[in-house]
């Protein structure tokens, strides 16, 4: 007789295993950016950017006034300084510490990349350790032959193809309405500014990746993802710097339910249901936590000062809610979407429902609302971060849009609204 212990050891393993090996990944890619690129190269490239990043403001509204289309040049400025203060001497350090060189008297991130400039033979004074900085580790790639201006016409060619490839992959698995649903949530928050962004830009990058995943595994393995979710959240902690990680989580999980087929709902089949997808949610969220709390270790040794204390404070202040309640935070992040436009789709959507009634679709359309709720969640939890940081934190309800719109769309009987239009033609036909 089998031994059941024995099983799940197998499994706590085997998800250890990927664990390392992912890790261990992170690092390879960290060193390898430091060590094959020639530093000159990239240093002249950004040089060629300081003439007139200089002058740039930290958070241009470029094209729509607002704060939810402004662009975040402080942090394209500070990781643009991470870049050019790596050392091919130094390769553990570099990938390690996230050095830069800044001035006293803040002014603008890009004038402390001018700074960085003018002193890049004196030692670095600034460490930003307690992030993988994997951004810095990828566009270090853009700068060795681009300046920042060509970053952003490459990151927005390569976001458009992939987008365009997303929405053909997902027409064809999950069908028109669902694709529908997922790119208005996306499409009200604004996701063009992501495109043009160093700092945003990886999590649109991941969650459109990962989403064709799941849309092409969907027929050929319907078990649910674990392993994807738990690599998901570790590779979101290695690019991110708490833009809107939860897309990257929300989005596929949509997805895995929209390749679900419909079935009676039954007390027994949602708690199956929910139970996978919070299987998958804890999992993204051990891998995001384990590969943060992985740097923090990995770094601990190299850092002339206590790491561990540094991000023990952050996270503290971060996760806080000193001045406020968590519901101001949520409160704020809603306040950057349109909500009276949403309100009347789903207003058309809900009139839709209540006219021709879909009960095999009350299973899936339970679990579209779960998922919706997850960017709340992370909300609350990181109050301070997402009340401070709302034009690009709101970003995340892109899950709840296109999660309330999914759920309506599956009430829908869209069959017998087929046989009325039919009918009405015939109509108009006779007369």
């Amino acid at each position: 007789m089998a031994n059941p212990g024995l099983g799940k050891t197998a499994v706590v393993f085997k998800y250890f295993a990927a664990f390392l090996i992912t890790i261990s990944a992170f690092l390879v890619f960290s060193l390898l950016s430091v060590v094959l690129l020639p530093d000159k190269a990239v240093q002249r490239n950004i040089e060629k950017t300081i003439k007139y990043a200089k002058y740039y403001i930290d958070y241009p509204d470029p094209i729509i006034d607002g704060i939810q289309h402004r662009l975040d040049y402080a942090m394209d400025g500070q990781i643009t300084n991470i870049i050019y203060s790596i050392n091919s001497k130094e390769p553990i350090q570099s990938a390690l510490l996230g050095r830069s060189r800044m001035d006293q008297g803040y002014v603008s991130q890009w004038k402390y990349v001018e700074y960085n400039i003018k002193n890049k033979n004196q030692p670095t004074n600034n460490h930003y350790a307690r992030y993988w900085h994997g951004n810095s580790f990828l566009f270090r790639y853009f700068y060795s032959f681009l300046h920042f201006n060509e970053i952003k016409l490459y990151i927005f060619i390569i976001t458009s193809i992939l987008i365009t490839i997303f929405i053909m992959i997902s027409y064809k698995m999950a069908g028109s309405r669902k694709t529908l649903a997922i790119m208005a949530g996306l499409f009200f928050v604004n996701f063009y500014i992501m495109q043009f962004s160093m700092q945003m830009s990886p999590v649109l990058l991941i969650t459109l990746i990962i989403g064709m995943m799941i849309l092409t595994r969907g027929k050929s393995d319907p078990k649910p993802p674990y392993m994807i979710l738990l690599i998901t959240g570790m590779i979101v902690n290695y690019f991110d710097l708490l833009t809107a990680p939860v897309l990257t989580l929300g989005i596929p999980l949509l997805l895995y339910i929209c390749l679900q087929h419909d079935k009676e709902f039954t007390l027994k089949s949602f708690l199956t249901k929910a139970t996978q997808l919070v299987k998958m949610g804890l999992l993204w969220l051990a891998g995001y936590a384990g590969a943060w709390i992985a740097k923090i270790l990995i770094t601990y040794p190299f850092c002339s000062f206590n790491l561990i204390d540094d991000f023990i404070a952050q996270f503290t202040l971060r996760a806080g809610a000193q001045e406020f309640s968590r519901f101001d935070a949520i409160d704020k992040n809603l306040n950057l979407i349109q909500l009276p436009v949403i309100n009347l789709i789903l207003l058309v959507l809900i009139i839709l429902a209540f006219v021709r009634f879909n009960r095999k679709g009350l299973l899936n359309s339970l679990l579209f609302i779960l998922v919706a709720l997850t960017p709340f969640l992370w909300i609350a939890a990181t109050a301070n971060h997402t009340y401070h940081h709302n034009w690009f934190t709101y970003r995340m309800l892109a899950v709840s849009i296109s999660g309330i719109m999914l759920a309506i769309i599956s009430l829908i009987d869209w069959e017998k609204l087929k046989i009325i239009r039919l009918n009405i033609r015939r109509e108009k036909t006779d007369i």
